[in-house]
């Protein structure tokens, strides 16, 4: 029965991971800004200018990318000990500290950017952000994707598979980590479109996550 319940509870975090991400999806479709160019060091003058030309969505964007890092990363938490406690296995607690770093990370880097809007909204024509500090964060930021594979990778072993609907998730997370490294390995002009395809995939990943996390709940909790 506890299982049965912990399974469901992640399953609802996760579900909402992926509300948020629909969201972001959408917002920057709608807006034009790309939240994932600032990831990488831009030359100074275009990092800022850029920046500061979109202070107010990439604003919104942040408030929403907090909210989806703290649900991704509680949700496949929760999830990884749920299907660890049913299935033990060695790479559960690899899956759990690679992706809480990987959040760490992420969290870090949203603080840095709000911080470069607050200034920037002030002072819109400064050079706030340094050749040097952009380096450092984009590394803070391929260091970000890389834990982020890594746990992946070690929680694609605490997928149940017994199902199509494992045996999908486990595909998608299997196409994902590939595409995610090459995205960040990627040249900046051929990077978008594998982005894109990077936060399709994150998405059916969460879909399919929950679902089978749901199913997966039925299962440890029989009956009416």
């Amino acid at each position: 029965m506890e299982d049965g319940a912990d399974l469901r509870a992640a399953a609802r975090v996760v579900f909402l991971a992926a509300g948020v991400l629909t969201v972001m999806i959408a917002a920057a479709a709608l807006t034009g800004v790309d939240p994932q160019r600032f990831e990488r060091a831009l030359p100074p003058p275009i990092w800022n200018g850029e920046l500061a030309a979109a202070t107010g969505p990439m604003r919104a964007i942040l408030v929403l990318d907090q909210l989806f890092v703290i649900a991704f990363a509680t949700g496949l938490v929760l999830a990884a000990r749920a299907l660890a406690r049913r299935r033990p296995h060695p790479l559960a607690f690899l899956a759990s500290g690679a992706i809480l770093a990987a959040a760490g990370c992420d969290l870090m880097e949203n603080l840095h950017l709000l911080v470069g809007i607050r200034h920037l909204s002030a002072e819109p024509g400064d050079l706030w952000a340094s050749r040097a500090s952009l380096e450092a964060w984009s590394l803070v930021s391929l260091a970000k994707w890389a834990l982020a594979w890594l746990g992946l990778s070690a929680f694609l072993h605490l997928i149940p598979r017994r199902k199509r609907l494992g045996a999908g998730l486990a595909a998608v997370v299997s196409l994902l980590v590939p595409v995610g490294i090459w995205a960040s390995f990627a040249p900046a002009a051929a990077a978008r479109p594998w982005e894109a395809l990077r936060a399709l995939l994150m998405l059916a990943g969460f879909l399919l996550l929950g679902a089978t996390l749901r199913a997966e709940a039925g299962v440890a909790s029989p009956g009416p």
